[in-house]
Parts: C-alpha cells; structure tokens; sequence
C-alpha cells in the first residue's frame, strides 16, 4: 500500500488487481444498522472487512461471547471468562464457545460501552514508534525517560585558517584577446614573480603554498585579472568588486 490510509474509493481498484471479493461492513456511532458494501463481487476469492474510525478490520469469529466483553470488570479474573455468556441465579457461570461474535460485533459493543471499556490512547513511546503518531495529543505525564533523549558531547567548531595572497597580472592588450605575459604575487610572507606568456598564470598557481588550511586569492582587479586562472581551478567561488559572483 502507499501509505497508512486506504480510501473505500480504493479498494474497487484493489479487488480489481488482487482479483477479489470485498465484502465491507462499516460501523457509525450511533447507527445501529451499517450497509454491507461489495467490491468486486464476481471474483470467487472474498474477504470480509470491518471498517471503523478510519480504521480496517478483519470481520471473523472472535473468542469473545458479548456477555464476557459488555460485564468485563465483573468476570475478567474468572477462568475462561471469555467463553462465558449467562450467570446462573446461583452466581455460577455457563460457559459456550459457539456463542462467541464477530469482530464487529465485538467492535460494535466496544463502541457502544467505550466509556467503561475504552481508554483514549495518549501519547507515549509506543505510540510514537508506530505510523499514528500524530493521531493523539493527550499527555498523562511531561516526564521523560532515558530513552526519550540522548545526550550529545559539545563539539568545538573546527576553526579553518585563511592564508591570503594577493596577485596582479600585466597582460598586452594589442591583442583582440589580452594575453597575460607576467603574474606578481606577494604578502608578508611571499613576493615572487612569473614570466611567460603561455605559462604564467598556470606556474603561479603550482606554486601556491599547499602547507595552508585556505587559501584566499584576492586580486587588484578581480574582474580583470581572476580570468586568466578561472579556466585552471575547479569548484570557483568569486567575490568581484561589485558584490557579484
């Protein structure tokens, strides 16, 4: 299935598939007669369904005898308290596993008796570990447990060194393209020139330090100059002059 809800519209189109019968009976609050629905009707295969709140259910015999399920408080320490369906004048308790219901017959007493033999899910760790997670929003208690949480070391942001470099090229510009023929590059550490016009962008840049976290090249005109080594890097990220990248 796609997900947690299967539409009644769907299940014409599962039958369809499956080649099945579904035969669906659907419990209302309040409504003491439900239609009996039938997809695919002309498949011999057929299964029965319960559906109510939302929620599918295989209709078929129960161990449960309606007396047991409706006077629970009365006979749930009982042996074999589910296959009784009378108690004698005597106080004793006739007991007949023929006598016991369907499952919606089961859900329908369920339903009709929910204020003494319903209790509202609320929420828990059970409840979150399963698909309804969001289907309750009651809470008995804020308390957590250790299972709730886990606690995680404080891990100090690793601090990243940025080693910059400034660099400058002379280019002839008789050209239709200018064509760089010197690259400078300098700071407190290093001032170191490269001559050549086929060569010099690239030979600045083998001989970058590679001993540095990061490096920052940072040019004397960035939109000019930035150009002549951008076909030789990978992965770029420019800052120009006029706050564009």
């Amino acid at each position: 299935m796609r997900n947690r809800t299967i539409h009644k519209c769907d299940l014409r189109k599962i039958s369809e598939i499956l080649e099945i019968h579904i035969e669906l009976i659907s419990i209302k609050d309040g409504v003491e007669t439900c239609r009996v629905e039938h997809y695919g009707k002309e498949h011999l295969e057929k299964y029965e369904l319960g559906l109510m709140s939302g929620h599918y259910f295989i209709n078929d015999r129960t161990d449960i005898t309606s007396y047991s399920l409706i006077n629970y408080n009365d006979v749930k320490d009982v042996k074999e308290c589910n296959k009784i369906y009378r108690k004698l004048p005597t106080g004793a308790y006739k007991r007949d596993s023929s006598k016991s219901i369907s499952s919606y017959n089961l859900f329908k007493l369920l339903l009709a008796n929910k204020d003494t033999l319903l209790t509202p899910i609320t929420l828990s760790e059970e409840i979150l570990r399963t698909q309804f997670y969001d289907k309750t929003d009651t809470y008995e208690t804020l308390d957590y447990t250790d299972k709730s949480y886990r606690l995680e070391e404080r891990r100090t942001p690793k601090t990243t060194q940025v080693y910059k470099i400034f660099f400058d090229f002379e280019t002839i510009t008789s050209e239709e393209h200018h064509i760089p023929y010197l690259c400078w590059i300098y700071n407190a550490d290093i001032q170191q020139e490269f001559i050549g016009i086929e060569n010099c962008a690239i030979n600045m840049l083998n001989a970058l330090p590679t001993d540095k976290d990061e490096l920052l090249l940072i040019a004397h005109n960035s939109n000019y100059d930035c150009r002549f080594i951008l076909k030789y890097l990978q992965k770029v990220s420019t800052i120009q002059k006029d706050g564009t990248g």
